[in-house]
C-alpha cells in the first residue's frame, strides 16, 4: 500500500453534504411523475386508463429509487471503512455524485420513451458510469493506508473488489437486453440482489461498524 500525501480531513462534513444531495436527487426524481390531466367530468374508468399510461414512469421510478438507495448504502459502506478523507478522495466522491445526479434525467427519459431502445440503453449506461467511479474510489481508498481503517482485513478488501467488479456487469447486461427488449432490461437488477447475497455467503466475516472512525 502507498501513503497518500494529501492533507487528511474529517469525514463528517462529507457525509452531511452527500446525504443532503441524495435527498435532493430522490425528491427531484419523484417530481418527474405528474398527475394525469383529464376532464373534470371524466369517469373512474377514464382515470384508470390515464393512470395506466403512467406505468412506464412508475416502473422506471421504482427501479431508479432502488438504485439511488443502493448507491447511497454503497457510499456509506465505503465511508464506514475509512478513518478520514483527503482532497483526491473528495474529488472522486464528487464525481460519483455527479453521475448519480444524472439518474433523475435518465429516469424521466425512459419514463417518456420506454419503448425506444436508445433511451433505455442510456439509462443503463448512466448506472454503469456510477459504478465505474465507485470502483475507482474504492481502489483509491483501499490502496491508501492513511484513509482505510486498520480493522479492514485482506479478506474484506478481496470481497469489496469482487463485489465492485460484479456490479459493473449488471448495467452492461442491461444495455445488452435493452437492445432486444427495453422493458425486460429493468429486471437485470434483480440479479444484483441475488448475486450480492451469494457473494456474501462466501465472505461471511466482513467488517462492520456503526462508526466511520
Amino acid at each position: 500500500m502507498r501513503h497518500n500525501k494529501s492533507p487528511l480531513l474529517s469525514l463528517n462534513r462529507l457525509e452531511t453534504l452527500t446525504d443532503g444531495i441524495f435527498a435532493i436527487i430522490i425528491t427531484i426524481m419523484v417530481l418527474g411523475i405528474h398527475v394525469p390531466t383529464i376532464p373534470t367530468n371524466s369517469s373512474s374508468m377514464e382515470l384508470f386508463y390515464a393512470l395506466r399510461q403512467l406505468t412506464p414512469q412508475i416502473i422506471s421510478y421504482s427501479v431508479s429509487f432502488y438504485l439511488i438507495a443502493h448507491f447511497w448504502l454503497s457510499h456509506i459502506h465505503q465511508l464506514k471503512m475509512c478513518v478520514c478523507t483527503n482532497r483526491t478522495h473528495i474529488l472522486l466522491i464528487f464525481m460519483f455524485i455527479f453521475f448519480v445526479s444524472f439518474i433523475p434525467f435518465t429516469t424521466a427519459l425512459v419514463g417518456q420513451y420506454s419503448e425506444i431502445r436508445l433511451a433505455v440503453a442510456i439509462f443503463h449506461f448512466s448506472v454503469l458510469l456510477v459504478y465505474i467511479v465507485s470502483l475507482i474510489s474504492w481502489v483509491f481508498v483501499s490502496n491508501s493506508e492513511n484513509l482505510i481503517s486498520q480493522k479492514i482485513e485482506k479478506r474484506q478488501i478481496q470481497f469489496e473488489n469482487i463485489i465492485h467488479v460484479f456490479r459493473l456487469s449488471i448495467p452492461i447486461l442491461g444495455v445488452v437486453v435493452s437492445l432486444w427488449e427495453p422493458m425486460y432490461s429493468y429486471f437485470v437488477y434483480a440479479f444484483m440482489i441475488l448475486g450480492t447475497n451469494i457473494l456474501r455467503r462466501n465472505f461471511p466475516d466482513t467488517y462492520s461498524s456503526c462508526s466511520t472512525t
